[in-house]
């Protein structure tokens, strides 16, 4: 988070926040206000996954299964579960093809 923080432009725009990565993983931050919307930092290898604000839509809440509507207006799908004790989240790039998995999923504050 503090990565995320330190990375982030005086002037924070659309086209601002496209060029903020995630260093190391995966960033959701949810915006507080609304459910609905998070920002979205995805690591340098998602390079068609576009950061900044993004809507969110519970598609199959017993599966986990969530749609995102990225910041360029893509529709991307992820999914929450777990692999043991280890949290996990599952996304499937637009074009298709293989899920990609980032294990490990940590809470930004203790609640």
């Amino acid at each position: 988070m503090a990565a995320i923080e330190a990375a982030l432009p005086p002037v924070l725009d659309p086209q601002s926040l496209a060029r903020v990565r995630g260093l190391r993983g995966f960033l959701i931050v949810p915006t507080g206000d609304d459910p609905a919307w998070s920002y979205f930092f995805p690591p340098l290898d998602l390079a068609w996954f576009r950061s900044g604000i993004g809507a969110i839509a519970v598609l199959d809440e017993a599966q986990g299964l969530i749609g995102v509507r990225d910041a360029s207006g893509q529709d991307i799908a992820l999914q929450l579960g777990r692999a043991g004790e280890h949290p996990v989240l599952r996304v499937r790039p637009p074009e298709g093809g293989a899920l990609l998995t980032f294990v490990g999923c940590a809470r930004s504050a203790e609640t």
